[in-house]
């Protein structure tokens, strides 16, 4: 019995030895992979020169490199001293599914970079909280410490439409932000921070009329403002992530980026800024980023053809932050093109004209003609992208408005509450009233300024007036589309979504269930749209204002635009 006990327990130890060195060779093939991997992103410039040469991040007695299996100095696990875990490092996590386990942290973005088969190379974009814990399971290795380190700003060519880098004299708090954002704002604005509002108040602009001149207005409009409709503190501490967010994409858009790695990285920072919380916190829309003559309602979707900026290209980022329901509405135009600056300007002056002209009493016609005068001034050097060729050639090219498009009020929870704004003369009489949020936008174009709905569909909103109850009698055959409802409702109100958040939240084919909710009327689609010329070119700029007790107050106002 002895005899058969030590040969069965010699079989096992060389069974578990064979499986050790299979182990060991197939993670040596593996991380030789990762190399290949890098080295093909890095060609296609997604990746810094400074980032593909090692892997780093992964200490713990040793560092990952490309065909090399990790050098372990010692017991890793629970008892190891860990190290840093650097912006721009990668760790293998083959056999995990897609997240590491963050313990004792607000939160760590990171992005996925996927290799065909069983691969996944997670790349560390961004990093949120010294002293976070993050566990590779798949390596056996913990990091036990993460020290934020700054990646450094891509140096592309400049940027035009905003100010930016050198052009812009942030404030003593902003400058306190990390590139990507890895501080929190209730770091940067402690609650006693001032003695008036904790976060920054936007440009003040005094309204001229009459009918507020005297103090008892004044005292009637400043009980009527702070009666629960507005809650102007919350859309400042949104106008604040909104600013902060904008000056992270300055510092890394480019032509090469696609535009899907845009949008994450935008909402990711987004997120962490607001500290999304449900619907109570978090983002007010999905990211547009129409391109071209694309005016707006674009987001890139899973599954479709990557989309590449290009040098030539107009792109439009408009994004959206909410608290407690109250949204920051903004928007900006850049471009790498020099040619495009009339264009730019066009749009940007125009929305400065529309909020100068903005203010309670005032008629929308007047406002709408205000922009249009402003706008139609302006000529671009480029009329579509049949021009780019022509660079000795002196080309000038009317701005037209974009009259079916434009401004309007919002209400808590509504991004479109009624009233728009116009971007040329017409003959609404509607007035503005004291109290109201306004979102003031124009649009620009050097095509034919008229748009129309065209493309795959990427925006949807719920239905306000759809009932949850009725609805699911009229689902009992397609439970998927009702729980799909059930989510919809509960985790975006009547905020605007976006396919691909449906596909973060674990609906990998939701497609058939969305129509059917679309069918019924439960949620309405917000195709792309576009100018009807073809490759022409559509800026716009936007600002949200509030019409208070001391003037109209700039809420997205910043050193940028």
């Amino acid at each position: 019995r002895y005899d058969i006990a030590m040969r069965a327990m010699f079989l096992v130890a060389v069974g578990v030895g064979v499986l050790v060195l299979r182990g060991s060779k197939g993670d040596a093939e593996r991380h030789s992979e990762v190399g290949r991997m890098v080295e093909k992103y890095h060609r296609r410039g997604y990746l810094p020169a400074s980032r593909h040469k090692r892997f780093r991040g992964l200490r713990g007695g040793g560092s990952l490199r490309p065909g090399k299996k990790p050098a372990r100095k010692g017991k890793t696990g629970s008892g190891s001293t860990g190290g840093e875990l650097e912006v721009g490092a990668f760790v293998s996590i083959h056999g995990l599914k897609k997240m590491v386990d963050l313990n004792g942290a607000t939160a760590t973005v990171v992005g996925v970079v996927k290799n065909p088969d069983t691969l996944n190379v997670m790349q560390v974009v961004e990093l949120h909280e010294s002293g976070a814990r993050m566990h590779v399971n798949a390596l056996h290795l913990r990091v036990q410490k993460l020290n934020v380190t700054n990646e450094r700003p891509y140096m592309g060519p400049p940027l035009y439409g905003v100010k930016y880098g050198n052009q812009v004299q942030l404030s003593p708090e902003q400058s306190k932000q990390t590139f990507p954002p890895a501080v929190p704002l209730r770091k940067i604005y402690p609650k006693n921070c001032s003695k008036t509002s904790r976060w920054p108040i936007g440009e003040i602009i005094t309204m001229t009329n009459p009918g507020i001149s005297s103090l008892r207005d004044r005292v009637k409009l400043a009980d009527r403002s702070s009666g629960g409709k507005v809650d102007i503190i919350a859309l400042r501490e949104a106008a604040e992530v909104h600013r902060q967010v904008r000056q992270y994409v300055y510092k890394f858009i480019r032509p090469g980026l696609p535009l899907l790695e845009v949008a994450q990285r935008i909402e990711n920072a987004t997120k962490f800024l607001v500290r999304q919380n449900g619907t109570q916190r978090g983002w007010g829309f999905p990211t547009g980023l129409s391109v071209n003559h694309v005016a707006a309602h674009y987001t890139p979707n899973y599954g479709e053809p990557e989309r590449i900026i290009r040098f030539h290209d107009v792109i439009k980022v408009d994004f959206g932050v909410q608290i407690k329901g109250w949204i920051i509405d903004s928007a900006f135009s850049i471009a790498f093109d020099k040619r495009h600056l009339g264009l730019l300007e066009a749009s940007k002056k125009a929305t400065e004209a529309g909020i100068r002209a903005a203010g309670i009493g005032v008629k929308l016609k007047d406002i709408g003609a205000a922009i249009q005068n402003v706008m139609e001034s302006y000529t671009s050097e480029l009329s579509n992208t049949n021009d780019i060729k022509k660079r000795n050639e002196n080309v000038s090219v009317r701005i037209r408005v974009i009259s079916d498009l434009g401004g309007h009020s919002m209400k808590r929870y509504d991004i479109h509450a009624g009233k728009s704004v116009p971007c040329v003369a017409c003959n609404d009489d509607t007035r503005m009233e004291a109290g109201e949020v306004y979102a003031i936008e124009t649009f620009a174009s050097t095509g034919t300024g008229v748009v129309e709905e065209r493309g795959n569909c990427s925006h949807y909103m719920w239905n306000s007036k759809c009932d949850l109850t009725k609805l699911k009698q009229r689902l009992l055959k397609k439970p998927s589309a009702f729980r799909l409802a059930q989510h919809i409702r509960s985790r975006y109100h009547t905020l605007a979504f976006c396919r691909r958040w449906l596909d973060d939240a674990g609906f990998k084919n939701h497609l058939a269930a969305l129509s059917t909710l679309v069918n019924a009327k439960a949620v309405t689609p917000y195709p792309p749209i576009v100018d009807h010329r073809e490759g022409c070119f559509v800026a716009q700029f936007e600002h949200t204002i509030y019409l208070g007790p001391n003037g109209k107050e700039v809420l997205s106002r910043g050193s940028d635009y």
